[in-house]
C-alpha cells in the first residue's frame, strides 16, 4: 500500500513538472516536493494522498493525490501586503494570499486523479498558478497601491472570451427556475439563492451573485476572464469579515476540499458580503476551462454557505 502511494504521488509530481517544464521552468526535485526560485518567493508545490475522512467539512468525495502550490513572499514585500491581505486577495489570479506560520504565503490547491487523462487541465493550472500566481497578485497589489491603473506593458489588452463561449451555459440555467442568468456582450450573470439550513425562507439562505467578465483586464496580466462570486452573508463587522477571509483562504488548503483552489476569498463589493475571484489569463484559453471554474463557483458557495450556517455565521 506504501508503495503504491509513493507511486500515485511521484507520477502526480511528474505531471506537474512536465507541466512546468512547458513553461520554460525547471524546477528542483525532492521527496514528494519541487522547488524552484520566483522573482518573488520561493516556491514549493508538494504532494500528499490523504486519507478520506467523510467528516470532514466541505468534502464532496474521496480525494485523489492533493497538490499544494505555495510560494512564500520575500520579507521586503511583507510590509506592503501584510497590512491588508484580506482585501489585496481581489487581484488573485490563481492563488490567494494568506498568513503562514513563517510569513506570507501565495497559496493553491488541486487534486489529481489516476483517470485524469491526457487532455486535464490540472496540471498546467498548477505550474500556471506556480508562475504567475504570486508575481500577478504582488505586481497588481503594489500597482494599486500607487493607484496606477495604466495597461501593464505588453499585456494583451483584447480578450480571446466573448459571449459566444457562455451562451449554451446560459441555455442550461434557463431551464432552472431558481436560476436567473443574463448574458450581454460584456458579462455573464448568475443570480439564486443558497440554502444553509432545511427548508426555503430560513436563516441559512443566503442571496449569491456569480459574474463573469471578458472586458475587465487584470492589472498585470492584461486581458483574460475574472470569475467571481459573492455571498451575501451580512457579515457587517469588516474585522470579522476579514478574519473569515483568512479562514477560508486558509482552509481551502485541506486535503479534503473537494473543488480546486485556484482563486481566493476576498471581502466582497457589497456590504458585508463574502468573495471568491479568479482570472484566468488568456494563455489558458486553449483549456477551455470556463464551464468549470463556473460550476467549481457555484459548488463552492452551496458548500461554503452550509458552513458558514452550521457555524453560527448566518443570523
Amino acid at each position: 500500500m506504501a508503495d503504491d502511494e509513493t507511486a500515485s504521488i511521484e507520477s502526480a509530481l511528474d505531471e506537474v513538472e512536465a507541466a512546468l517544464k512547458t513553461f520554460g521552468h525547471a524546477p528542483n526535485r525532492g521527496q514528494r516536493r519541487l522547488l524552484f526560485q520566483t522573482p518573488f518567493g520561493t516556491t514549493l508545490i508538494a504532494a500528499t494522498r490523504p486519507a478520506y475522512d467523510p467528516r470532514a467539512p466541505l468534502v464532496t468525495g474521496i480525494p485523489g493525490v492533493t497538490v499544494t502550490v505555495r510560494t512564500s513572499v520575500q520579507p521586503e514585500l511583507e510590509q506592503m501586503l501584510g497590512r491588508m491581505p484580506a482585501e489585496i486577495n481581489r487581484f488573485a489570479t490563481l492563488g490567494a494570499l494568506i498568513r503562514g506560520d513563517n510569513g506570507l504565503l501565495v497559496a493553491s490547491r488541486a487534486s489529481l486523479f489516476a483517470e485524469g487523462g491526457e487532455q486535464d487541465p490540472t496540471p498546467f493550472l498548477l505550474a500556471a498558478a506556480a508562475i504567475y500566481g504570486a508575481e500577478s497578485l504582488c505586481r497588481a497589489a503594489a500597482k494599486a497601491a500607487l493607484a496606477d491603473k495604466s495597461p501593464q506593458a505588453g499585456m494583451p489588452q483584447e480578450s480571446e472570451w466573448g459571449p459566444r463561449d457562455f451562451e449554451t451555459l446560459k441555455q442550461q440555467f434557463e431551464k432552472s427556475p431558481r436560476i436567473e442568468s443574463h448574458l450581454d456582450s460584456e458579462s455573464f450573470s448568475v443570480g439564486f439563492a443558497v440554502q444553509g439550513g432545511q427548508g426555503e425562507g430560513t436563516a441559512g439562505e443566503v442571496d449569491a451573485l456569480l459574474q463573469v467578465f471578458w472586458n475587465i483586464p487584470h492589472l498585470v496580466c492584461g486581458a483574460g476572464l475574472l470569475i467571481g462570486f459573492e455571498l451575501m452573508a451580512g457579515v457587517g463587522d469588516r474585522e470579522r469579515l476579514a478574519a473569515l477571509v483568512e479562514h477560508l483562504n486558509r482552509s481551502e488548503l485541506e486535503p479534503a476540499h473537494g473543488f480546486p483552489h485556484f482563486g481566493a476569498w476576498c471581502p466582497g463589493r457589497f456590504e458585508g458580503s463574502l468573495g471568491y475571484v479568479t482570472f484566468l489569463p488568456n494563455g489558458l484559453k486553449s483549456f477551455e476551462l470556463e464551464q468549470k471554474f463556473i460550476n467549481w463557483a457555484l459548488s463552492r458557495a452551496e458548500l461554503t454557505v452550509r458552513w458558514l450556517a452550521q457555524s453560527n455565521v448566518l443570523s
